[in-house]
């Protein structure tokens, strides 16, 4: 057995490795000592226990705890490997160290070093003859086994002598509570910088995470401006739900002259609200029937009737991207002069929005779209009755309809427009 250098670290090579008997720690001492004692030809002096083996081996002089080598790389490598490798002694010499370890346990020999490569391949030789070898690692050069080991190396299982050193019990109280000393002493220090390190983390935990969700609110602007129009309900279900209605509705019920009809889509539920007139030989206790409902008659003005009927409405369309301001002006313009209508716009300044609870200066956002409402008058019929004027604003992202009115004079519908700022 031998002491090498490894980065400039001493490990021992060489043990003879046997299965350990005995739990306790005095059995298995027992049993080592038998071991020595039956192989004293052997010389050995010194031994190293990994969980149910030991290794046995020979040291000149006194016995420093050097830790094993095949230890130090068996929890880090696979469970089954061959090796071969040149290491250099710790006065300098180099010797070729062959190493077989067989799952997870050094053989009996598979520790073992040589001065020379041919008698180190005759050994590997051996090992390739009694088994099979997945893993074979050969090393021609010092710095080769050195960058072969690296971060691999574990130190754990060293060297102890197999001859017992018997301290007083003085001694041993002395040291057990300069142990217990120096053991609370560390501990104090540990917990004191386990807590200095835990404020010093979550500090900079802090301030990424504020800088984070900064970046993540400076990216998404349109996240402090909803998308309102997204709340209303499709213009071609508008369409289909109130024109039927209001194209059935007679112009003369029970003596009493139609006024207006509306779909109106602003309250909340929807209604279809129609107001009539009174004429000559119409009877006042005998209003108009909406849907088998009479009439109420207006308590300013009796000579006028009106009804409601609620309308079950789904709030909900297909999801589209918005044109520009000016692709959608042009657009509604377009559809408004095809309708032979008239139209009025007013636009309304870009909403914005203001985050003061974040890390630097206060974030400012602009409305990423801009509102206008609309209204378009002295729609002519034949544009009503064959729904061109609604397929047209349909097909028009960010359109909501709010009101639909009939009048004898003409159609009117209102509503609003949202389009990229």
């Amino acid at each position: 057995m031998l002491s090498i250098k490894i980065n400039g670290r001493a490990y021992a090579v060489g043990l003879w490795w046997q299965v350990l008997n005995g739990t306790k720690k005095r059995d298995q001492l027992d049993h080592i000592r038998k071991q020595v004692a039956e192989f004293k030809e052997e010389h050995f002096n010194c031994y190293v226990i990994r969980n149910s083996q030991f290794g046995l081996g020979n040291l000149e002089g006194k016995i420093k705890s050097y830790p094993s080598l095949v230890c130090a790389l068996i929890d880090r490598t696979p469970d089954t490997w061959l090796g071969r490798f040149l290491l250099e002694e710790s006065e300098g010499q180099q010797l070729w160290w062959v190493c077989a370890v067989k799952d997870g346990k050094p053989l009996a020999d598979g520790d073992a070093i040589f001065t020379s490569l041919e008698e180190a391949d005759s050994h590997l030789k051996r090992f390739r003859a009694i088994s099979q070898w997945e893993t074979e690692i050969l090393t021609d050069t010092v710095d080769g086994t050195a960058e072969q080991f690296k971060g691999l190396i574990k130190p754990a299982q060293r060297l102890r002598s197999v001859e017992e050193r018997r301290i007083p019990t003085s001694l041993k109280l002395i040291i057990f509570l300069l142990i217990l000393v120096g053991g609370y002493s560390a501990y104090t220090k540990y917990e004191e910088q386990k807590l200095a390190d835990f404020k010093r983390i979550q500090q900079q935990m802090n301030a990424k995470n504020a800088l984070d969700r900064r970046k993540a609110l400076e990216e998404a602007p349109e996240q402090f401006f909803p998308k309102v129009w997204e709340q209303f309900p499709d213009v071609a279900h508008v369409a289909t739900l109130c024109l039927p209605i209001m194209q059935n509705i007679s112009l003369y019920n029970n003596g009493w002259a139609l006024y207006s009809t509306t779909c109106d889509l602003k309250t909340i539920p929807p209604l279809l609200k129609t107001e009539w007139n009174h004429t000559k030989g119409a009877r006042f206790d005998a209003p108009p029937v909406m849907f088998g409902d009479p009439a109420s008659l207006d308590t300013k003005t009796p000579t006028k009737a009106v009804s409601s009927y609620t309308l079950h409405i789904e709030c909900k369309r297909p999801s589209k991207e918005l044109f520009p301001k000016k692709k959608a002006v042009g657009k509604l313009y377009q559809l408004t002069a095809a309708a032979q209508a008239h139209i009025n716009v007013t636009w309304s300044e870009p909403k914005t929005h203001k985050v003061s609870d974040v890390i630097g200066k206060p974030l400012f956002f602009t409305s990423p779209w801009r509102h206008c409402k609309w209204t378009l008058s002295g729609i002519p019929s034949t544009a009503i009755t064959d729904q061109s004027l609604l397929n047209s604003l349909h097909d028009l992202p960010g359109v909501v309809i709010n009101h639909i009115t009939y009048l004898p004079q003409g159609w009117t519908i209102t509503g609003e427009l949202y389009a990229k700022n």
